[in-house]
């Protein structure tokens, strides 16, 4: 399909808001919304779809936590537009077996995570043609004190899922950040204050999600490879939930192979050999900083999943980006049928 910005492709809040309004209003027997407000008057939305029948569903969660990484939303709004109305976003019928899907699984989307963040994007995906990867970084990440190397500002983003503008004084602050108050920020896949994670918390203690999700996007640099799934091992992930990502995974990567991706064969160390393995939590200091979809697994034994696919490359376009996240999502659900 071929990606228009705002069309094909919705990304940004003012062009995801009134879609999702609109399936509301028009498929009200099988749209449900939850909505959380951001300290900014922004908007995140979780669209809950499914067949109004008392047969018993699998749940499923996906989520895009980053305002960085667009086309996880972009796939998102697409996927759901065929589930709900029959058709992709161009106007094509759909292929997917929609039916047995609404009848057979309760999906939940929060396609934008941070829409404080992604309006203030200067475009509407990253695909190499605009900025380099040092520019790039500096837009989502932001421009420390006395602007040192951009390192540095990784080092700062990845040790601080919270800061305080009051003290920290950022030059300028990257498009990945929440404000949470007049002067406090959050990175909203590290901090569980963030707005997005209210409604993760609400609708999984109702649901009980079986599979969960997050849409992401990096390996900038890349070049022979241009997708990777990972999910954690650690000693407090349920040995089951483990075994069923690890199913999970393998179904993802056959789907991107048949889309013509080039992914990562897999990574089981990629937690500690990315550093993720000791930094430090703010409620559990002695273990590893969980990511947000950890909580799920420990809370609920719920299988959680991250998808990556390449950001801000030109080897991988718009409408690559795209295919490849919503190659994922359609490999989970199937896996759910």
């Amino acid at each position: 399909m071929k990606t228009i910005a705002g069309k094909t492709w919705l990304g940004k809040p003012d062009e995801i808001n009134p879609k999702i309004l609109e399936w509301q209003k028009q498929f009200s027997d099988i749209v449900t919304l939850d909505v959380e407000k951001q300290f900014s008057e922004d908007l995140v939305y979780a669209i809950t779809v499914t067949a109004p029948t008392n047969t018993q569903k699998k749940n499923f969660m996906v989520t895009v936590p980053h305002a960085h990484e667009p086309a996880g939303t972009a796939a998102a709004m697409n996927y759901l537009n065929e589930i709900i109305t029959g058709r992709t976003l161009d106007g094509t019928a759909t292929k997917l077996p929609r039916e047995e899907i609404l009848d057979k699984i309760r999906l939940t989307f929060i396609p934008l995570a941070n829409p404080f963040g992604r309006k203030k994007s200067p475009v509407d995906w990253w695909d190499g043609s605009k900025y380099s990867n040092e520019e790039f970084g500096y837009i989502m990440k932001g421009r420390l004190l006395n602007n040192p190397p951009l390192g540095i500002v990784g080092e700062f983003w990845h040790y601080h899922p919270i800061f305080n503008q009051a003290t920290d004084r950022l030059e300028n602050i990257g498009i990945v950040w929440e404000k949470l108050s007049d002067s406090f920020y959050g990175e909203p896949h590290f901090y569980k204050g963030c707005a997005w994670w209210k409604i993760v918390e609400k609708l999984t203690s109702k649901f009980y999600y079986d599979l969960y999700i997050e849409l992401h996007q990096g390996m900038e640099e890349w070049q022979d490879m241009d997708t990777l799934v990972i999910h954690p091992r650690e000693h407090w992930i349920p040995e089951v939930a483990i075994e069923y990502a690890d199913k999970v995974e393998a179904k993802i990567l056959e789907n991107w192979k048949k889309v013509g991706a080039s992914p990562h064969p897999g990574d089981k160390d990629y937690y500690q050999r990315a550093g993720k393995g000791w930094l430090p939590d703010l409620d559990m200091p002695s273990e590893r900083f969980k990511m947000s979809g950890d909580w799920l697994s420990i809370k609920y034994g719920t299988p959680q999943l991250t998808i990556e696919v390449q950001n801000n490359n030109q080897q991988t376009d718009a409408e690559k980006q795209l295919l490849y996240q919503q190659a994922a999502i359609e490999a989970c659900v199937a896996m759910l049928i």
